[in-house]
C-alpha cells in the first residue's frame, strides 16, 4: 500500500509530513463517545491524512471521509486442515469389513480343510500336530513363506497351489490399495459451510481484536450470517491483537479466524498449520481516510481514477500480494517427506514379533532347565502338552530334512 500512496503523492504532486506513527486504526469507545489511535488524530485535526490502507466500515465513515476504494477484498473463516497422515487403522482402510471377514473366515476353514484332506490320505494321524502345522503353514503362505516340503499327492497339490495363487492376488492388491491410500488420502474437512460452523458447537469464533471486523461484528446487525456467527465469537479479552497470533490460534485451538484474504497474505509464510478457507461472501472495501469534508478528497479521488484507468493501482497490488516476504525467492513446490509415524505399524509388528520370540526362547529355556537338569513337575499340564506338541513338530521337520538329504 505504501507504494499506491507514493504514486498518489507524486500524481497530485504535494509534500507531507509525518506527524507520528500508530499501531491501531482506532476503536471506538461507546461510554466515552470517543475514537482512539488513528482516527482520533483525524477527529482532532492532528493530521490530514492516514497513510495506510484501512478497511471501510459505516462506522468508521461516520467520523471520517475516505478515498474511494483502491481494492476490494474477500473475507473468509480460516481453519486448520484437519491432519492427512495415514493412521493406525489405515493399514486395514485397504479392504472393506467383508473382504477382511472374508480372509479371515478362510485362514480359519482352510486349515481344517487340509488336515480332514491329509488323514483321509493317511499322510498324518497325529491330529494336534497335523492341525497345528496345517494352520503354520497357510498363515505362512499369506506372510509370503514357502512350505518346508511341497505334498507329493496331487489333491493337496491343487489345495497349496490355489492358496498361493490367491495368497499373490490378495497382497498385489492390497499393496496397491495401500499405496493408493498414502498417496491419495481424503481429507474429511471440519466444516464447508458457515451454517456448519454455526451448527456446531465445539468451534469458537475470532478476529482481530478491535479490528474492522471486530466493528462489523458489533455493528452490522442487519446481517443473519454475522447475527449467527457473533454468538460463537469468543470473549474480547480472548480475541488475538494481531494477524499472526490470529492465525496461531487457529493452529492451537477450535477456532475460526474471520479476516480478508488480503490480510492473510501478509502473513501467510509465517503459518505454521495448514489451513483452508471458507467463503463467506462478505466483501470489505479498502482505501484511505482523512477528515470528515477534507477539501483533499475529491482531488485525491481524481488522481486515484487517474492511475486506475492507466493500470497502475491494479498492477502494483498484484505484485505486492506475490512478493511480500518473498522478493528475492519464489516460492517453491515442496513434497512432505514420510515421517516414521507413517511405517510405525510395520516396526510395530515387528517389535512385537521379535518380543514374542525372546519370550517363547525363555520358556524353551526354562523349561528345559527345570525338566532335564533338575526334573522338576512344576509346569502345568496344557503348557507342557503345548511346548511337547512344538518339540514333535520340530523334530518331525528335522527327520524330514535329514532323510531328504
Amino acid at each position: 500500500m505504501g507504494h499506491i500512496f507514493i504514486l498518489i503523492k507524486e500524481s497530485v504532486n504535494f509534500t507531507m509530513e509525518f506527524v507520528e506513527e500508530e499501531d491501531s486504526i482506532g476503536v471506538w469507545n461507546e461510554t466515552t463517545g470517543t475514537w482512539s489511535g488513528v482516527i482520533n488524530h483525524l477527529i482532532n485535526d492532528k493530521i490530514d491524512l492516514a497513510a495506510s490502507d484501512v478497511s471501510l466500515t459505516s462506522t468508521r465513515l461516520h467520523h471520517v471521509d475516505s478515498t474511494v476504494p483502491l481494492m476490494v477484498v474477500e473475507n473468509f473463516l480460516y481453519l486448520k486442515k484437519p491432519d492427512d497422515s495415514i493412521r493406525w487403522t489405515g493399514y486395514i482402510m485397504t479392504y472393506t469389513k467383508n473382504v477382511w471377514i472374508f480372509i479371515g473366515l478362510f485362514l480359519t476353514i482352510i486349515p481344517l480343510l487340509l488336515t480332514f484332506m491329509k488323514m483321509e490320505i493317511r499322510e498324518s494321524y497325529h491330529l494336534p500336530s497335523l492341525l497345528s502345522e496345517n494352520y503354520v503353514n497357510v498363515w505362512g503362505i499369506f506372510c509370503q513363506q514357502g512350505l518346508t516340503e511341497f505334498p507329493s499327492a496331487l489333491t493337496l497339490r491343487v489345495a497349496y497351489f490355489s492358496i498361493f495363487l490367491l495368497s499373490m492376488i490378495n497382497w498385489s492388491a492390497y499393496c496397491a490399495s495401500l499405496t493408493s491410500l498414502i498417496n491419495v488420502l481424503n481429507t474429511e474437512l471440519t466444516f464447508k459451510t458457515i451454517q456448519e460452523f454455526v451448527d456446531d458447537e465445539f468451534y469458537k469464533l475470532i478476529v482481530i481484536k478491535d479490528s474492522a471486523e471486530y466493528e462489523f461484528f458489533q455493528h452490522e446487525t442487519d446481517d443473519k450470517d454475522l447475527i449467527a456467527m457473533n454468538s460463537e465469537m469468543m470473549d474480547r479479552n480472548q480475541l488475538p491483537t494481531n494477524i499472526k497470533e490470529g492465525f496461531d490460534m487457529v493452529c492451537e485451538e477450535k477456532v475460526a479466524l474471520y479476516i480478508s484474504s488480503y490480510l492473510k497474505e501478509l502473513v501467510k509464510d509465517n503459518i505454521k498449520c495448514p489451513i483452508y478457507q471458507i467463503s463467506t461472501n462478505k466483501f470489505d472495501n479498502v482505501g484511505l481516510i482523512l477528515q470528515k469534508h477534507s477539501e483533499y478528497t475529491e482531488i485525491i479521488n481524481y488522481h486515484i481514477h487517474k492511475l486506475k484507468n492507466y493500470g497502475f493501482i491494479s498492477q502494483l497490488q498484484n505484485v505486492y500480494l506475490k512478493t511480500f516476504l518473498n522478493q528475492k525467492n519464489r516460492r517453491r513446490t515442496t513434497y512432505t517427506k514420510v515421517g516414521f509415524s507413517v511405517v510405525k505399524f510395520p516396526f510395530t509388528i515387528i517389535a512385537f514379533g521379535f518380543s514374542l520370540c525372546l519370550l517363547v526362547i525363555s520358556v524353551e529355556i526354562c523349561y528345559n532347565y527345570f525338566q532335564i537338569e533338575h526334573n522338576l513337575k512344576i509346569i502345568t499340564w496344557p503348557v507342557k502338552y503345548l511346548i511337547q506338541q512344538f518339540y514333535f513338530y520340530e523334530k518331525k521337520i528335522i527327520k524330514k530334512s535329514i532323510a531328504r538329504k
